[in-house]
């Protein structure tokens, strides 16, 4: 088994009036000052030109990323899952010999990384 740590889980939510409803009230996790996703890097992950607010939730066993946009446009491919592997190098080997999709894009002086399963479903890879 390869060790790897659950990092967080990102989702939309249309409005932060849904989020804290039912993240903060529902759930009982803690609100982090909001932040924001600028646009160019918006446009790089996710394939929106806009800035996108970003709120996480997080308590002791659970931290979901919430992204705010809502768009009458169909969904945007924002949702994922953040996983925090032993070996980043190693994992990404394995990745291409198994011909898995790898998205990496700069930001500052580090790399966000992505990858994506058979069937599309993104995972940030730490």
């Amino acid at each position: 088994m390869r060790a790897m740590t659950f990092k967080h889980t990102g989702l939309t939510c249309s409005s932060e009036e849904n989020a804290d409803r039912f993240y903060q009230r529902i759930l009982g996790l803690e609100r982090q000052e909001p932040k924001i996703l600028a646009a160019a890097l918006s446009q790089a992950l996710f394939g929106i030109e806009a800035e996108v607010p970003i709120i996480n939730y997080v308590g002791s066993a659970a931290h979901f990323e919430i992204f705010i946009y809502d768009s009458p446009e169909p969904k945007p491919s924002i949702d994922h899952t953040c996983l925090q592997v032993e070996s980043l190098p190693d994992f990404l080997d394995l990745c291409r010999q198994n011909n898995v999709e790898i998205q990496m894009v700069p930001k500052g002086n580090k790399t966000i990384t992505f990858v994506k399963d058979f069937d599309g479903n993104a995972f940030e890879i730490v």
